[in-house]
């Protein structure tokens, strides 16, 4: 392929040059600082070596290049359009090689050719030139260096000899041709590299919108397997669930035997991302089985127990469950904490709220123990069983404190008059305040409450 022919595909070129101009644009700045600062310094060191000689041109010149380049430095940043800025990159490079070539005449040092090849090399491999315009500007080189020898008086000065041997011109014209062919191999490098570079990040960019758009639809899929609220003959139940990303690990689900009884789960599976909700699909389909099969909530996790310590133990993924049956005719709750945070339920005659502790570690921990665990409590009809993850207990305000389960308590204790979908709209707006809206973990919560009122089960919507 030819060095000036680029691979950018059509579609690419505009933006291909939009990140080519703020590369440019940066480059040319930090070259106008380099070249007036580089300048200054040379024209100081002079004058404090040499006071009588040149003082008035030496001055000029510094203010000159100073001035410009300032001009250059200030105009930059205002212009976005590829062709302005290389139109200042080679002002900029005429403006260094009028130095050069008006140097003083009188200084030995001045006669060296050493200036254009520094310029050279700075000019076109800084500044992100094609290959066009770095031939350009070497060949501007080549035509500074021309008319500084047709400048000066050579045959007062002996040049050390090289292998091109003691004639100025030849010198200077080979070392400067050297200097011009190294300049265009890299600066064609370095244009290939950085068009690979942005095809490389543009098919990057293409499989991350890819995958955004694949994590939206198992998003889409994964949500379909949290529960609704509803609103049966003896139980109000409701759901608020607000994931940290678009695919988290807490769960929840229900399960409804004849009329007579409800068996519920909550549970926060460790991790994010896909194989967390991986593992809740597998859960889902686990948790069905076992309520209509076993029944009992220290069973149900148990036998649960037992799945995920053989189907998932080479993942060390693990679970905390709380699963709990409402018998509505006892009156009466059974339920089985595995690591799960203490679940909460107020009893409304008593104003009082009861933690209903873990019995065990984590599901998917083999801890040696076989039996199982469960707790029979006894409610009342207005009490309020409320079921969350620890995302709720973990929000965070912005100097690290967490919102804790104290804080909890006392929002349940005065808002117990609210319905319950205002009960989840106020704690989640007060843990949004607490955070400043930025949540770490997902945030799900269920609230069951026991009702007189009868009838058929509706659906409602869906939690906040």
């Amino acid at each position: 392929m030819l060095p000036w022919i680029s691979k950018i595909p059509e579609d690419y070129k505009k933006e291909f040059e939009l990140r080519r101009a703020a590369c440019m644009r940066s480059c040319l700045r930090v070259l106008c600082v380099s070249v007036a600062s580089l300048f200054s310094a040379a024209v100081a060191l002079s004058l404090y070596v040499n006071r009588e000689d040149s003082v008035g041109k030496r001055l000029a010149l510094a203010a000159y290049i100073v001035a410009t380049c300032g001009l250059v430095f200030r105009s930059a940043p205002r212009t976005t359009r590829l062709t302005s800025l290389r139109l200042m990159g080679l002002f900029v490079t005429c403006v260094i090689l009028f130095a050069i070539v008006e140097g003083p005449p009188n200084d030995p040092g001045s006669y060296a050719y050493a200036g254009v090849m520094i310029s050279m090399i700075a000019i076109v491999l800084l500044m992100p030139w094609t290959f066009g315009d770095s031939v350009f500007i070497i060949a501007l080189h080549f035509f500074a260096w021309m008319m500084y020898y047709i400048s000066r008086d050579f045959s007062l000065i002996h040049l050390p000899a090289t292998i091109f041997g003691t004639h100025p011109l030849v010198n200077g014209l080979a070392f400067i041709s050297i200097t011009a062919i190294l300049c265009l191999i890299i600066r064609h490098n370095d244009n290939r590299l950085d068009e690979t570079n942005f095809l490389l990040f543009k098919d990057v960019e293409s499989r991350k919108g890819q995958m955004e758009r694949e994590l939206e639809l198992a998003a889409r899929v994964h949500n379909t397997l949290q529960p609704r609220s509803f609103t049966s003959e003896k139980m109000d139940v409701f759901v608020s669930y607000r994931p940290a990303s678009l695919i988290g690990g807490d769960y929840a689900q229900f399960h409804q035997s004849d009329g007579r009884r409800l068996t519920f789960l909550i549970g926060d599976v460790t991790g994010h991302g896909v194989p967390a909700a991986l593992m809740v699909n597998r859960l889902h389909v686990e948790f069905e089985t076992l309520a209509r099969e076993h029944g009992g909530p220290g069973m149900i996790l148990k036998k649960m127990n037992d799945f995920i310590l053989s189907d998932f133990k080479e993942v060390n993924m693990y679970l905390t469950a709380f699963c709990g049956t409402v018998l509505y005719d006892e009156k009466k709750i059974l339920y089985s904490n595995h690591g799960h945070p203490p679940q909460l339920l107020y009893r409304v005659r008593q104003r009082q709220i009861v933690d209903l502790s873990p019995h065990a570690t984590w599901l998917g921990i083999h801890d040696g123990q076989e039996r199982m665990h469960e707790t029979e409590i006894p409610y009342e009809e207005g009490d309020l069983l409320f079921l969350f993850t620890d995302g709720v207990l973990e929000t965070r305000d912005a100097a690290g404190e967490i919102y804790g389960k104290q804080r909890l308590k006392e929002f349940l204790i005065r808002s117990l008059d609210l319905d319950l979908s205002a009960l989840h709209r106020e704690l989640m707006r007060e843990l949004s305040d607490y955070s400043r809206n930025a949540f770490k973990d997902d945030v799900f919560m269920v609230s069951l409450k026991p009702r007189i009122s009868a009838g058929e089960a509706l659906p409602v919507s869906r939690g906040a």
